[in-house]
């Protein structure tokens, strides 16, 4: 498993929380510079992970033809990547003081980035902060949307060969835009959360797994509950 930040000495919040989490799924993570990045360097991974405090500039688009599931916390990059449209404020954007975000699964079967969670505003955060949302192609599957309005996507996902605003997802995609407010609440809270979320354990094979406030990330197509 690959993980990308902008600096591997000096791990943010996210990008230690990301850390974390794959590690206790399981997973041997392999932290990278976004600086100078290539793209062998992520050929063989289960997935990559590309922490929010990435810059977008650096990073370029290095990872938009590789062909491992991609999860992406950071909206330029989503939008430098093909998943979103690149206009700042309209098709991705931060919006402040959100607490909750509204979960969709998938008609007939759970959606796999809501772990199973049944449709309803789950709270992410008992203080409001800002939250990273965007507005993916129609043939994503939007698990999250704010609250206040659902057009703004927060959790989505694209299958592999699905057409994204640009181009198509050679292997999964994922926007997922954890704030680092609600990381460093998930890290105080973690115990409860999973009771709420109706956690479980166990690795996705071939992708990722998260757990924490907002249930069970992964990227994989093989998906073993």
């Amino acid at each position: 498993m690959a993980l990308i930040v902008a600096n591997p000495t000096a791990l943010s919040t996210q990008d230690s929380w990301f850390k974390g989490r794959l590690q206790a799924a399981g997973q041997t993570v392999t932290v990278l510079d976004d600086n100078g990045l290539t793209a062998p360097a992520v050929t063989g991974k289960a997935a990559v992970v590309v922490s929010g405090s990435v810059v977008p500039a650096t990073l370029g688009t290095v990872l938009n033809g590789v062909t491992v599931p991609v999860v992406v916390a950071n909206t330029t990059v989503a939008a430098n990547m093909g998943l979103v449209g690149t206009i700042s404020g309209t098709d991705y954007g931060t919006t402040t003081s959100q607490s909750t975000r509204w979960l969709l699964p998938r008609p007939g079967r759970p959606t796999p980035p809501a772990a199973g969670l049944t449709a309803g505003t789950v709270t992410t955060s008992t203080v409001g902060e800002s939250i990273g949302w965007a507005k993916p192609a129609a043939g994503a599957v939007t698990t999250a949307t704010l609250t206040a309005d659902s057009s703004k996507a927060t959790v989505f996902s694209y299958e592999p060969g699905t057409a994204m605003i640009t181009g198509t997802a050679p292997a999964r995609r994922v926007g997922f835009f954890v704030s680092n407010g609600t990381v460093e609440h998930d890290r105080q809270h973690r115990t409860t959360l999973r009771r709420r979320s109706r956690l479980g354990s166990g690795l996705h094979t071939n992708g990722v797994l998260c757990q924490g406030r907002f249930g069970s990330y992964c990227c994989p197509q093989d998906q073993r509950h």
